[in-house]
């Protein structure tokens, strides 16, 4: 990146030197004072009470803001702009990948008005984030269900009112300090129209004996069965099993509506 004043900024004090007592102006003079200003119509950018700052671009251009390291860089450090061809996504882009470079898109956010946001791509609209590489993170919690149940050895819907295919990620924890007995799991829970044949992959271990396990199981009818949840033993009348589920697939989602049995 070079470091050049642009062709139409000038400084303050190169303005003011312009108008010093005993100098005349000339027409490149004023046009320079003129082009320091914000003009809102050519300029696209002025504010209000309503709206607060305005921002609009030419009609030429897709780009509405861009950032500068500094005030004497040529080239901007980060860029605004409307994606096309969809205006209704803002695209947040370095400016090493502006429009022109190759895979602009790899280093970019989308943020689009319904709401969805991509990083190094566009959001399918099947999604409400979508990632184009790997994700790390600390750690993840399942918001599909969360919640307690008793921890009193019988059975608890966790999930009810199902039909079609369904896969879930259940964890769960229960027990109490002093009494010895804990207990916790993480399983898979896939089905396909009701209980008949489907599975339930559990990972669980437990302090004590092993009756203080969490157990699931799958109960119900083709169109319309649950997935429940309890200890195999009674822990004590204010112990509860504490969950949270992920969900791993939806048809609705990800198959056409005539492919849905």
């Amino acid at each position: 990146m070079g470091k050049k004043a642009t062709k139409q900024s000038q400084s303050r004090e190169q303005l003011k030197d312009y108008f010093r007592n005993g100098k005349i102006p000339t027409e490149k003079h004023y046009a320079d004072l003129i082009n320091s200003m914000v003009h809102k119509m050519d300029d696209g950018f002025s504010k209000d009470e309503e709206n607060g700052l305005n921002v609009s671009s030419y009609e030429t251009s897709r780009n509405l803001v861009s950032f500068y390291k500094d005030i004497n860089e040529i080239d901007p450090f980060y860029i605004i702009s409307k994606d096309e061809p969809d205006p209704n996504c803002l695209k947040l882009q370095p400016f090493n990948n502006a429009p022109g470079k190759k895979n602009i898109d790899n280093t970019s956010f989308f943020f689009h008005t319904n709401g969805k946001f991509g990083i190094g791509k566009k959001c399918d609209d099947k999604y409400k984030t979508e990632v184009n590489g790997f994700i790390g993170m600390q750690g993840r919690i399942g918001t599909y269900k969360t919640g307690t149940k008793p921890a009193n050895g019988e059975w608890h819907t966790i999930i009810d009112n199902l039909d079609n295919c369904q896969a879930f990620e259940i964890v769960a924890r229960t027990g109490k300090m002093g009494s010895g007995k804990f207990a916790v799991i993480h399983a898979t829970a896939v089905s396909a129209y009701g209980p008949k044949g489907s599975k339930i992959r559990k990972n669980s271990s437990c302090r004590g004996f092993f009756w203080n396990k969490i157990n699931l199981r799958w109960k119900g009818t083709t169109h319309n069965y649950r997935l429940e949840m309890r200890t195999n033993s009674h822990y004590a009348d204010d112990v509860d099993i504490y969950y949270t589920v992920t969900k791993l697939w939806d048809d609705t989602i990800f198959l056409n509506k005539e492919e849905i049995y």
